[in-house]
């Protein structure tokens, strides 16, 4: 029996420790696929702000796009480098973000990609004649029926009555039959009708007949088609006034328009060639003889013309001509490096571009300020700032430096992140805070007033009440009064002034909603270094704000009162897109 209950304790021993290890194996799968699964939870973040991680789907914070799970597939981290900005590969693939190879999209010596030009054919202003009358009268008759017709210079184009001619001629018939008593009465008669353009073939013709002719011919004085008539049969004209306008179209203008940042490689007597649509097959030639020295506000393009032969009348004024220049400027020079114009960034200190680090396994962009040279075709020349074999991004570089500026990180809008061992101002303009007396601090203090409500509309999409803030706001600049520019602070003002008249002055010349925010971009940039050189009038704290999908992924900033984002450039499309950026804090004394 004893046996027994030994038996029977070592088997109930034995499954309990058998029970304990499958419930600790069983406990020990479970804590160890929990922690799989804790380690394998997905992140959802923003294409186009990588910054924003969620642990759940959803939409982003800033922009409102939807969230995309983070691929992290084969990524590595990055120093903390406020120069370097690191994206996902969704990112770069949603952004359509390529990159060039500096050196190799060119052969050095060879020419760079050609510049091409648009222009139109226009008369010739030095073959413009006007015909006129050099005396009163009647048109008796008239030869040229209709404008566009050719006249002939010395032939007969119409017949004028004119009593002042016929006073004339009666003078010079009686001065002949007096010239043997007074021989000079008849050189004073036939020079007063040589002084009214009268001809010498017409003089003597009055002379031999010896009768008054009571008609006197209208002589083309210039070949060349006739393109404004201006008098009919039977009207009555006067002396000096224009009869017709003769264009001689055997030489034209070719003149083409050349923006800003290719007039560096224009001279005159550079070539340029040209076609045009009319004449298929066709090539002319032309050379550079004229530069405007005057840049048009509105195109930003300078005009520059040459002459070209109209051999056998083939051009036409008007024609639309698409050109190539021609010139020792376009070429690449072996002893530089050039980049790509789509590469390149304005600070308005400085130009920029992003560098592709290849070093880094995850897509990283490094942001690099550059010296550059000349404009050679669609490229830049460097003179500082890249080597050989820099893969810089030539596409969606917009993309990369919205992101970089939203994550706190060097861009062309964020200026002021500073860098170990760099020496960059945290504030570019002067410091004349406290300095307004009180008309000018308090003309400040409106248009601000005036510019909130314009942008408050703007976000609110309220079309039908923006003109009325807009005559509101160009009242408001008007009444700025101009400062002395003996004061240290004055020409700065002024200058401001200027900006903001010109943005305004805009805004009634369009009237659409999108026209109208196009408009605020350059008003809130003068407005913002405005406020930031003589300090925040208000009595609250004004907020500097951007969106970085605004002037087409450009971005642009606007003010703004609360932190808030209410994004004036898409109103409720996207109301919440952008950040603050900065905030200007009311000056604490201001000069009485």
């Amino acid at each position: 029996m004893k046996t027994k209950y030994i038996i029977f304790g070592i088997l109930f021993i034995a499954g309990g420790i058998l029970g304990w290890g499958i419930s600790h194996f069983g406990r020990s799968e479970k804590e160890t696929h929990s922690h799989l699964v804790s380690e394998e939870e997905t992140i959802w973040t923003c294409s186009m702000h990588p910054q924003i991680r969620r642990t759940e789907p959803g939409k982003c914070p800033i922009c409102e796009m939807d969230l995309i799970p983070v691929d992290d597939s084969g990524n590595s981290s990055v120093k903390n480098n406020p120069l370097q900005l690191t994206m996902t590969q969704s990112a770069v693939e949603l952004a359509n973000i390529q990159t060039t190879q500096v050196g190799s999209s060119v052969s050095v010596g060879d020419a760079a990609d050609p510049l091409f030009l648009n222009g139109r054919i226009q008369v010739d202003e030095r073959k413009v004649f006007s015909q006129t009358a050099h005396f009163p009268g009647r048109i008796e008759k008239l030869n040229v029926k209709f404008a566009g017709e050719y006249v002939e210079k010395g032939n007969v184009i119409g017949e004028v009555y004119s009593p002042e001619i016929i006073t004339a001629q009666q003078e010079l018939l009686e001065a002949k039959k007096l010239l043997e008593v007074n021989p000079d009465l008849i050189k004073v008669a036939r020079n007063k009708l040589r002084f009214l353009k009268v001809s010498q073939e017409f003089i003597n013709n009055v002379e031999t007949r010896g009768v008054v002719i009571e008609t006197l011919p209208i002589i083309a004085e210039e070949s060349g088609y006739v393109l404004s008539k201006d008098i009919e049969e039977g009207d009555y004209i006067s002396s000096s006034q224009v009869l017709f306008k003769i264009y001689n179209l055997s030489s034209l203008w070719a003149v083409f328009d050349i923006y800003e940042e290719n007039l560096s490689s224009f001279s005159v007597g550079d070539r340029i060639r040209f076609k045009v649509q009319a004449l298929p097959g066709k090539e002319f030639t032309t050379r550079v003889d004229f530069i405007d020295p005057v840049l048009d506000p509105a195109t930003r393009a300078v005009k520059v013309r040459g002459q070209v032969i109209n051999s056998g009348g083939l051009l036409k004024p008007e024609m639309l001509i698409r050109g190539t220049l021609q010139s020792s400027k376009n070429k690449l020079s072996e002893e530089s490096l050039y980049v790509p114009k789509t590469a390149v960034l304005w600070t308005g200190r400085s130009s920029v571009v992003y560098l592709r680090d290849k070093s880094q396994a995850i897509p990283t962009f490094e942001y690099r300020e550059i010296e550059l040279g000349d404009v050679v075709g669609s490229s830049y020349q460097v003179k500082n700032g890249l080597q050989a074999g820099d893969q810089v991004v030539t596409n969606g570089v917009f993309a990369v430096d919205a992101s970089a500026q939203l994550n706190n990180q060097r861009s062309m809008i964020n200026q002021s992140v500073k860098v170990k061992g760099d020496q960059v101002p945290e504030n570019i303009h002067p410091d004349f805070s406290g300095e307004l007396d009180k008309s000018h601090r308090e003309s400040l203090d409106n248009v601000i007033d005036q510019y909130l409500d314009f942008k408050d509309k703007l976000v609110a999409d309220d079309k039908d009440n923006i003109p009325g803030t807009i005559e509101t706001i160009i009242s408001g600049i008007d009444r700025m009064p101009e400062a002395d520019i003996s004061q240290q602070w004055g020409e700065v003002w002024n200058e401001f002034r200027s900006e903001l008249e010109a943005s305004a002055k805009r805004l009634p010349q369009v009237n659409s909603i999108e026209e109208w925010r196009a408009i605020l971009k350059p008003l809130s940039e003068t407005l913002i270094a405005q406020i930031k050189t003589f300090g925040n009038p208000e009595t609250g704290t004004v907020y500097i704000q951007h969106c970085p999908m605004a002037d087409d992924d450009q971005g642009a900033n606007w003010l703004s009162l609360h932190p808030d984002i209410e994004n004036p450039y898409f109103g409720e499309k996207m109301l919440k897109c952008g950040s603050t950026t900065d905030s200007l804090l009311p000056i604490k004394e201001l000069k009485q």
